[in-house]
C-alpha cells in the first residue's frame, strides 16, 4: 500500500465519516484495477422501509456491475422488483414548486416542474459550471420524477415528512431540503 493510500485508508477509521467521503476515499486509492475506471458509486434509499443499499463500482454509473448488484438487493431483500418499460407520468401539481437547498447549489422548481440548477457565489467565483434546467415528469402513483424529454427511467424523488409535506428533493445524488 502506497502512503497516500495508507493516509486515506486511516482517515476512514474515524467515527463521523460520511458515505460520499467514504467511497471518494475509497475510489481513489491504488489497487489492481482497470486502468481506464469510471470510479463511479450509486446510491439507492427506500425511506419508508428504513433501507439503503450502495453500490461502489469501476463501471460507469447504471453498467455491470452496479445495477444488477443494486436490483439483486431490491428483489432480494425487500422484495421490489424494479419496474419494466416505461412509467407511467402524471401531471406536475403546484404543491411540488419551491426552492430546494443542496449546500452549493439550490434547485428552484417550478409549477411546470422544470428544476433550474442555481449555484452559490462561491463555486460561480471558481468558475464551476452550472447544469441546464431539467423538465422533470412525475411517475403515476408517486413522488417518483423522471427527466420529461426521456422518461425511461427514475431519476430522483421527492420525499415527505412525517405530516406529508413534502419536505426534500432527491436529485443529482442529493437529498436538497425544501426551504420554501
Amino acid at each position: 500500500m502506497t502512503a497516500a493510500a495508507g493516509r486515506k485508508v486511516t482517515a476512514l477509521r474515524g467515527t463521523t465519516v460520511a458515505l460520499a467521503e467514504a467511497a471518494d476515499a475509497f475510489l481513489s486509492t491504488s489497487r489492481l484495477a482497470n486502468p481506464d475506471t469510471h470510479r463511479a458509486y450509486a446510491s439507492v434509499l427506500v425511506p419508508e422501509r428504513g433501507f439503503a443499499v450502495t453500490t461502489l463500482t469501476d463501471s460507469a454509473p447504471g453498467k455491470v456491475p452496479g445495477k444488477p448488484v443494486t436490483d439483486w438487493c431490491l428483489e432480494h431483500l425487500l422484495d421490489i422488483k424494479p419496474p419494466a418499460g416505461r412509467p407511467a407520468l402524471r401531471e406536475p401539481a403546484p404543491g411540488y414548486a419551491g426552492s430546494y437547498d443542496a449546500g452549493q447549489w439550490t434547485f428552484e422548481v417550478d409549477e411546470a416542474l422544470t428544476a433550474r440548477f442555481m449555484l452559490r457565489p462561491e463555486p460561480v467565483a471558481a468558475e464551476v459550471e452550472g447544469m441546464p434546467d431539467m423538465p422533470l415528469a412525475l411517475v403515476e402513483g408517486s413522488d417518483d420524477v423522471v427527466i420529461a424529454a426521456d422518461p425511461q427511467r427514475v431519476v430522483g424523488r421527492f420525499l415527505r415528512d412525517d405530516a406529508g409535506e413534502i419536505a426534500f428533493l432527491h436529485l443529482g445524488g442529493r437529498a436538497a431540503r425544501r426551504i420554501r
